[in-house]
């Protein structure tokens, strides 16, 4: 099966409608973690995923009133059911279906993309007929 046309360039093509969700935010690796220590008196795996979220460039994207629902939900992760932990951990961006729906990409997933967009690069070629011969 032979492959279809080439795509267009994206100033040529018609869609110019506005994604609905906005652009996608390229997440850059933290140079220092931008949360506090995780809280001696919250349990273990409290404290591991702080840890962990501490680590994550997903921290720096975080407002104020995020890091209290955060700080609230390892306080008490012992107590919520796995489905409510489920839950604030994607909407906070700790899952991979959680960063999708907030249009994060993890400074991996942004340099996958980079490379298959270099991969995509379709280059333009021109077909030109081989010069005729005059006739004398």
């Amino acid at each position: 099966m032979a492959p279809g046309p080439a795509p267009k360039p994206k100033e040529q093509r018609r869609n110019r409608n506005p994604k609905l969700r906005g652009e996608w935010v390229d997440l850059e690796p933290l140079e220092a973690p931008v949360l506090e220590p995780a809280n001696p008196r919250w349990c273990a795996a409290g404290r591991r995923i702080w840890e962990a979220f501490r680590a994550d460039p997903v921290s720096a994207q975080l407002s104020s009133i995020d890091v209290q629902v955060l700080k609230e939900t390892m306080r008490d992760w012992n107590r919520l059911e796995p489905s409510e932990q489920r839950l604030r951990l994607t909407q906070l961006g700790a899952t991979p279906a959680g960063r999708r729906s907030l249009r994060w990409r993890s400074p991996v997933e942004t340099e996958t993309v980079r490379k298959a967009e270099a991969q995509a690069q379709v280059k333009r070629l021109r077909v030109v007929a081989p010069e005729q011969e005059q006739a004398e």
